[in-house]
């Protein structure tokens, strides 16, 4: 059985762009994460790098897969 990937990252060096791809990682992105206006982007949001590894763990933590694009 396929699992289902739920969020995708890339690495744009000082950035990276998060795009959730199920409505259940838009809704945990949503109730975990405080997000301003700048940080969004058409498919999802830009995080500071620095903080990128905490939100992983969450991610993660909940039992959503994620992939990096960087890698495929």
């Amino acid at each position: 059985m396929a699992k289902i990937l739920d969020f995708i990252y890339r690495d744009e060096g000082e950035i990276i762009l998060l795009d959730p791809l199920t409505k259940p990682a838009k809704r945990w992105m949503k109730e975990n994460l405080i997000i301003d206006g700048y940080q969004k982007t058409p498919e999802g949001i830009a995080i500071d790098r620095r903080i990128f590894e905490d939100i992983l763990e969450g991610i993660t933590g909940a039992g959503f897969i994620i992939e990096n694009m960087d890698r495929v």
